[in-house]
């Protein structure tokens, strides 16, 4: 029986376990989609991100608990967040995370974001004027941007891919991508955004001498760029596109216009590259017109402007090199943090598993204690009413003795006819007493029997070890037991048997009886008893609450003292 409820806890104790475990996981898995869903809502609206701690957790987590499309968008997110820090080679190492993450053999397949990846991706080698790393990621961008049916994401990294070639000095490359461009572009109605690489494309035509084209370009920059308003006037940002329309018309012969745009571009370009450009511009104008001074005057600048911006370029050369010694810092921390939660998370493990087998212990002994007592309720129950069967036999016969002793009695003083009854009375007579003798003996290997069961009982009810065999006792427990109200029969006997048994007490109740109702007088034998004030409820039929409050008023009338119904009651079986 103990193996199979060992069995059975083995079985039920982790079924019953597991909503709670399921629960406290979907929770937490709720709480850090909500968390990712809040970052990257953040990241589209172009906010700042510059918490890593919070990227990092959710890429950890989403590692383990998190689909493929989820790995992918948590360690874009932290890419995302390198990217905003200034920390390029993180960021790099997180977008490559999150491209190994994408099961692009799965139909459901986030293309969408995997096209960000590669797109976000290129952006930080642009930055980092590493044009040829930013081309191969933008032809990944492409290629995911197409799987995922996103024409516009396609069309803008295959745009940006002439910011590429112009910065390698391919020029054929920038003038063929052009015209890719903007025909794309005006296909979805886009003219508009087509033309603000016109400027790109204006610069490769005047390098490679196609001044009718460089003209054609600058003239879709003006119209259709948006970047001017009605008056003419440029946007703020867009200054470069005076150099090149200056380098348009001084290759036009058009000087005054040249030198117009070169001043402009120099009074409203307050950046190094305007500065620069400007210059030259100028530099190259004077050259052209012959004069000398003033050509050297500005090519001086240039030469200035472009000490300045090598000087500059190698700042953020030095910045790069410091963001690297930072990265492998992060790579260290990351390894921390890693170690750390599998150690928590270990912790983890080993308290659930170890709360689980102290449960399933306790549940184990719970349930061997509850059919230990079940079993021993029942034994003790089958020798109480054995007991009780053998005295009331052993009474019939005792009575049955006396009645054979009597009609004994009779025969001697009648005739020796009488004889032969007397000899099978007295045959009778020593049969029944060997009865009655075998009945005691059963009566005392019960008593002995129950003894274990009776020593706890008998001390909780108040009585002692002498009287756990009385018929008062028994009664006791019987009542203890009973879930029906006392009846007048019971109540009687159980008065006789404490007036027996229970003297003392027996004559304080009688001399108080006048000042206590019949509920309130039967309630203060049971108590006596030492019964529980459940069981007395049970026994009278009335509320626990009538039992606290009828105390209080017997022990006002019986003592007259204030007290609760642990007064009554202690003072009722200090009464013997």
């Amino acid at each position: 029986m103990n193996r199979i409820t060992l069995h059975l806890a083995r079985l039920i104790l982790p079924l019953l376990l597991l909503p709670l475990l399921l629960a406290c996981q979907r929770g937490r898995a709720t709480y850090m989609r909500q968390q990712l869903a809040h970052l990257q809502a953040l990241n589209q609206a172009d906010s700042l991100l510059t918490d890593d701690s919070l990227a990092q957790a959710l890429a950890l987590y989403f590692d383990d608990h998190g689909t493929p499309n989820e790995q992918m968008e948590a360690h874009y997110l932290l890419g995302r967040t390198h990217a905003d820090r200034g920390e390029a080679p993180t960021a790099i190492a997180a977008y490559h995370d999150a491209i190994d993450r994408a099961d692009t053999t799965a139909a459901d397949c986030d293309y969408r974001q995997l096209c960000r990846v590669y797109s976000q991706m290129a952006d930080v080698y642009f930055k980092q004027n590493l044009s040829s790393d930013n081309l191969i990621s933008l032809d990944y961008s492409i290629a995911a941007a197409e799987k995922a049916g996103d024409t516009m994401a396609a069309f803008n990294s295959y745009a940006m891919k002439m910011v590429a070639f112009d910065r390698l000095g391919m020029h054929d490359s920038v003038m063929a991508t052009y015209d890719n461009v903007y025909k794309m572009f005006r296909s979805v109605g886009k003219e508009k955004y087509a033309s603000t690489f016109s400027v790109i494309a204006a610069a490769s035509y005047l390098e490679t001498g196609k001044y009718a084209q460089a003209g054609k370009a600058l003239e879709t920059y003006e119209k259709e760029s948006g970047f001017f308003d009605a008056s003419g006037k440029l946007e703020s940002g867009h200054e470069i596109y005076y150099y090149y329309k200056g380098r348009y018309c001084l290759a036009t012969a058009k000087y005054d216009s040249a030198y117009y745009y070169f001043q402009k571009e120099l009074q409203d370009g307050k950046n190094f590259n305007n500065q620069n450009a400007a210059s030259r511009g100028l530099a190259l104008l004077y050259q052209q017109i012959n004069k000398p001074d003033s050509a050297a005057k500005y090519a001086i600048y240039s030469y200035e402007m472009n000490d300045s911006v090598y000087a500059q370029m190698a700042t953020l050369d030095v910045t790069r090199i410091s963001k690297m010694y930072d990265y492998s810092r992060h790579q260290r921390n990351s390894l921390e943090e890693l170690k750390r939660a599998n150690t928590e998370h270990s912790k983890f493990v080993y308290t659930l598993a170890a709360l689980t087998v102290i449960i399933i212990m306790a549940f184990y002994i719970l349930t061997v204690w509850r059919q230990k007592q079940k079993t021993l309720s029942e034994k003790y129950d089958l020798l109480l009413g054995l007991l009780t069967k053998t005295r009331n036999e052993k009474d019939i016969l005792r009575l049955q003795v006396e009645k054979v002793k009597e009609q004994l009695m009779k025969g001697k003083d009648e005739l020796n006819t009488q004889l032969e009854l007397t000899k099978t009375l007295q045959h009778q007579e020593e049969e029944l007493e060997k009865l009655v003798q075998t009945k005691e003996e059963e009566i005392a290997k019960l008593s002995l029997e129950l003894k274990p069961f009776t020593t706890k009982a008998f001390v909780r009810k108040g009585f002692t070890p002498e009287q756990a065999e009385s018929e008062l006792y028994q009664m006791t427990i019987q009542l203890s037991r009973q879930k029906s109200i006392l009846t007048d029969d019971q109540m009687s006997k159980l008065y006789s048997l404490i007036s027996e048994q229970l003297p003392g007490f027996c004559y304080f109740i009688e001399q108080n009886k006048e000042k206590l109702d019949v509920t309130q007088y039967r309630m203060c034998l049971l108590l006596r008893l030492n019964l529980r004030t459940k069981e007395v409820a049970n026994l009278l039929g009335v509320n626990i609450s009538y039992i606290s409050q009828e105390s209080t008023d017997l022990v006002d009338k019986l003592w007259n003292i204030k007290g609760s119904s642990k007064v009554l009651k202690g003072r009722l079986l200090d009464i013997s």
